[in-house]
């Protein structure tokens, strides 16, 4: 039986124990850092709680990248094996978009911290660009709102959700991908997401934060640039 984060631990952990049915954890982050339990204090120690009780009992534990392997295996004194989620190969699109201008991608959820506010605000200084967002989340009305009141609200697209395919082909086409996480949570300075390797897969060269994981990924393959501040 497979559990994605702790919100499945427990549930997982009590059905294979009627089953008898071997488990897998996979830890796609540090839950309990996410921006939205910061100020739940109680709600972080009922999530703490249960990734104290159940992590060791799991068969095998995975996650994204060593930093995360490092850190939940010291919080609950097992191993967890990183494993990258890398997206499937295959031939870069050959897909031609109709835009007007060269465009700034970004692909993936729309929640606080990702640094999505600061890119529609900073669209005033690049009258040359537009800015297209593919996804949904919790800050989708507020981007959009923010988005209205810009100067640059013609060259700001939201995209909504999209299949895998047609990401591929405009983030193909991009100028340039953005993954700006903010340092204000931990699980967004261990993270590797997703979008980093569709960004490469696309060929896309991309802005990402100086965190540790996005560090080692551009020193070595050099996909891309770190921004410090």
């Amino acid at each position: 039986m497979y559990s994605v984060d702790l919100d499945t631990a427990l549930p997982v952990r009590l059905a294979s124990v009627l089953r008898g049915s071997k488990t897998i954890h996979d830890a796609h982050e540090l839950f309990t850092e996410v921006p939205e339990l910061l100020k739940s204090p109680f709600k972080r120690w009922i999530w703490k709680t249960i990734g104290k009780m159940t992590m060791k009992g799991f068969d095998c534990r995975i996650t994204v990248n060593y930093s995360l392997a490092m850190i939940l295996g010291d919080t609950y004194r097992c191993a967890f094996t990183p494993i990258r989620n890398l997206p499937i190969d295959k031939e870069l699109s050959t897909a031609k978009l109709e835009f007007q201008r060269p465009y700034i991608w970004y692909q993936g959820v729309l929640n606080q911290g990702r640094g999505l506010e600061e890119m529609i605000t900073a669209m005033t200084s690049l009258p040359d660009f537009d800015l297209r967002i593919a996804g949904e989340g919790d800050r989708s009305l507020t981007l959009r709102h923010l988005a209205e009141k810009s100067k640059a609200k013609d060259r700001i697209h939201f995209q909504g959700w999209m299949h895998p395919s047609d990401m591929h082909s405009w983030a193909s086409n991009a100028w340039l991908g953005i993954n700006l996480l903010d340092d204000s949570a931990s699980n967004y300075y261990y993270s590797l997401a997703n979008r980093t390797f569709d960004y490469v897969h696309a060929e896309l060269p991309a802005l990402h934060m100086d965190f540790p994981e996005y560090r080692t990924i551009i020193e070595k393959y050099g996909v891309g640039e770190l921004l410090t501040d």
